[in-house]
């Protein structure tokens, strides 16, 4: 049987009955984040009205004591949580950090060979009423070094992210510009020449595609 929930109150506390049906205590130790892609990845669907979250899913995150658990929200259909759950040892997570590329925060790391990226505003920038319990909870997790998984500096790589978003989102853009171009120009019919603004164009987004891969790969670490 589903679970109907119409305000945060409802979700706080139909989540905080489900873990402690799985045997855990709340203490500010957790919080609901949406699953997301790789930040420069995140950037591209952040600009078009598509959420990957709607394909990923949303998760509750819990620290406890000496792993993470990971309940994926779609439980809530169900009403049977021990199917969504997954559970982490702290001793198998590595490369764990927290930045804030964009408006919200992102909580990434590796385990199990399988990279995880979550993506949480808690710093209300997208609510009318301030912060919920989930932001609250996430502030405390930060403060607290997420039970000592966080061991650098929050922002690390991230730091100068309008201009990268700005690079990012210009390749693309300038890379659209010319598949249009190639197509409604006729550059498949026979004798065709670019023009100089076609060339210039060309150029340009070459240029910006070699940008956008040499700063892929120069944080691929994350």
């Amino acid at each position: 049987m589903s679970r109907e929930i119409y305000t945060i109150e409802q979700e706080k506390e139909v989540l905080e009955e489900t873990m402690k049906s799985l045997g855990y205590n709340l203490n500010h130790n957790y919080f609901i984040a949406d699953r997301g892609l790789r930040p420069f990845l995140q950037a591209i669907f952040d600009h078009y009205p598509i959420s990957v979250s709607m394909f990923l899913g949303s998760y509750s995150l819990l620290f406890a004591e000496d792993h993470l658990v990971m309940l994926n929200m779609k439980y809530l259909e169900y009403d049977d949580p021990k199917k969504y759950v997954q559970k982490i040892k702290y001793e198998e997570i590595t490369d764990f950090f927290v930045s804030r590329p964009f408006i919200k925060y992102c909580l990434g790391f590796k385990a199990n060979g399988k990279r995880y990226y979550f993506y949480i505003d808690a710093n209300g920038s997208y609510s009318f009423t301030g912060l919920n319990y989930s932001d609250k909870n996430f502030q405390y997790l930060l403060e607290d070094h997420f039970k000592g998984l966080l061991k650098r500096k929050m922002l690390g790589a991230y730091s100068d992210n309008k201009k990268k978003t700005f690079v990012l989102v210009l390749t693309v853009t300038l890379l659209f510009i010319v598949i249009e171009a190639v197509f409604t120009s006729g550059v498949a019919s026979k004798g065709h020449t670019f023009s100089r603004p076609e060339k210039l164009i060309i150029l340009l987004s070459v240029a910006g595609f070699w940008s956008l891969l040499y700063w892929y790969f120069r944080n691929k670490k994350h």
